[in-house]
């Protein structure tokens, strides 16, 4: 082998790492930032991806593991977005929704947010709703369970989306007014309350209680509108629901 082909070689080598670490770097960015959009999403598959692509050929002259890698993913992958009669217990998916709803009480506000370090009126349903649904599909090896979950952190969902059934996501209860005034008895704990702008979402907790990441208050809150003040609560709105539980 001569100088310049060891150069090359070593190079290459160094490429590779470099690409090996941004990688790492970027996955471990893209899921502690509380954000997500397609940008941040992309970088998350695409940094998979190399990961995938780079542990491979690091393994490849071990056959085993190296098949395992390659074949692994491509089984999941498989078990998942194949059609599925498999259901879903709507109210294990209930309790658990609305268990990471409330553990999210005090998070502060942030526009556009979707995690722990901050998140949006939006987000507060979506995240909850997604990780509900992970963790029962996770838990039941229910890959209808898994799949709704990733297609629901693929396609974000605006709460003005939301009041329209985007993707089928949601489907109107059919009651409007405002929370002060509304009777709760058609309601179930979960359902989504859209204001008529489409500017902000509020979720109903159970007992005339309502979970918001309330930009007034600059964090996530649980009020009662009978009781307490808060605008939203004089807003006209109209109530959704997760299709998976209705």
């Amino acid at each position: 082998m001569n100088a310049n082909c060891y150069t090359y070689k070593m190079k290459i080598k160094k490429l590779e790492i470099l690409i090996f670490l941004g990688a790492i770097i970027v996955l471990i960015a893209a899921i502690i930032n509380p954000i997500n959009n397609f940008i941040i999403r992309s970088l998350f598959i695409a940094s998979l991806i190399i990961l995938w692509v780079q542990l491979t050929k690091y393994f490849w002259k071990y056959k085993r593991i190296s098949y395992s890698i390659v074949i692994l993913p491509i089984i999941i992958v498989v078990w998942l977005f194949v059609p599925s009669k498999t259901t879903i217990d709507k109210n294990e998916l209930a309790s658990l929704y609305l268990k990471h709803l409330t553990s999210y009480e005090g998070v502060k506000y942030l526009w556009g947010g979707e995690g722990r370090a901050g998140i949006d009126c939006s987000g507060l349903p979506r995240k909850a709703y997604r990780e509900a649904l992970f963790n029962y599909g996770f838990k039941n090896l229910n890959p209808r369970a898994l799949k709704l979950s990733i297609e629901q952190w693929w396609f974000d969902t605006s709460a003005h989306a939301l009041s329209q059934g985007y993707r089928g996501f949601t489907t109107p209860v059919g009651l409007t007014g405002k929370l002060k005034d509304m009777n709760y008895s058609q309601l179930e704990a979960g359902d989504i309350a859209v204001t008529k702008s489409g500017v902000h979402a509020l979720v109903y907790a159970g007992n005339s209680q309502w979970i918001q990441a309330d930009p007034g208050s600059h964090k996530v809150v649980t009020l009662n509108p009978k009781i307490d003040a808060n605008a939203w609560f004089r807003t006209p709105i109209s109530i959704h629901r997760w299709s998976q539980l209705d």
